[in-house]
Order: C-alpha cells, then structure tokens, then sequence
C-alpha cells in the first residue's frame, strides 16, 4: 500500500515593512455571506517600486510553479496589496519584540512587519497563499476598540452622567419633563 506524500512545509518567513489597509486582529472577520470560516487578517500596502519588496517578490514566486501570487496592484495608488490570513488568533509586537498590552491591535494606517508561513495550492489554478503567524508594529495607530480621546469644545454641551432612558419600572431617570 502506498502512502501519501505530505506535503513540505516551506519555512516561516517577514514581510517589509508596510502600512495597514485592513486589519482583523483582535476578532476575526466574519465570513461573507455566512459561508466558511471567521478569519484573522490583515491586509498591507507596500511600495511595489522598492527594491527590497521587489525581492521579496521575487522569493515568494520562487517558492511555486504556480502562478497565483498572494498580493494585488492597485493600479491607482501604485501600492501593492498583500493579503495575510489565519484562523486561528494572532499576537502583536512593538519594534523590539514585546507583546503589546492586551486590546491594543495595530489599525489602519499602522506601519508592521508581518509573520508568515508560505502555502502552496494546486486548486483553482494554484499559487500561494500567506498564512498569518503574528504582527511587529513599528509604528502604531490604534485600531477601533480605542478610546477615543476628543479635543475639548469651550461653551457646548456637557452631560450631567445620568440616563435619560426608561428605567426598568418604566420612569424616566433623572428627569422631570412630560416626555
């Protein structure tokens, strides 16, 4: 009986350095239209002129025989786009490598190195994809889920901290108008 060949596992592998598009961090996106599973991810925009992404280009597609590449030109901007995804939950990182406080995830506009494992597929024309292994922040902004610290408007409205909704017996709290 012969057996089955299992497949190689290529080595984990950094991305350059580039700016935050989207990103799933902290929870995973929900699946389109209810089908398949929820995924983390994250997606970069680099420089597709740079020397060194042109490189790194270059070793990813050295890794298939396959023509289906894990980024996309976006032909307005000139940005390469490079998609990373995983299901199962990620860790984050600053500059020299320590764990970011907890809820703290990199948003859009974030400069990162991301953490991947290259994967081969020979379905649907074959290529690779690049799953999600973690993500070094070199520069943050903080993604949704933040405070929110707005400036101070002099003279305008400021909330007294009690409710204006029905309580549970159906009274208005702390408030004595007809409505």
């Amino acid at each position: 009986m012969a057996g089955k060949k299992k497949a190689e596992r290529l080595p984990q592998g950094f991305s350059p350095c580039g700016i935050v598009e989207w990103a799933f961090l902290g929870e995973p996106q929900p699946p389109f239209e209810g089908k398949g599973e929820p995924k983390y991810k994250v997606t970069i925009a680099l420089d597709a002129e740079d020397e060194k992404v042109k490189a790194w280009q270059k070793s990813i597609a050295a890794l298939t025989k396959f023509d289906g590449m894990p980024w996309k030109l976006d032909e307005e901007s000139g940005k390469l786009h490079v998609t990373f995804k995983t299901l199962r939950p990620v860790k984050a990182y600053d500059s020299v490598g320590k764990l970011l406080a907890e809820g703290v995830w990199p948003g859009r506009g974030s400069v990162v190195r991301v953490a991947y494992v290259p994967n081969e597929y020979p379905g649907f024309g074959g290529g690779i994809n690049l799953y999600l292994n973690g993500v070094q922040v070199i520069e943050l902004v903080e993604g949704f889920g933040s405070s929110i610290d707005f400036p101070k408007e002099e003279g305008a409205y400021v909330s007294d901290g009690i409710s204006k909704s029905p309580a549970a017996d159906g009274s208005a709290q702390g408030d004595d108008g007809p409505f």
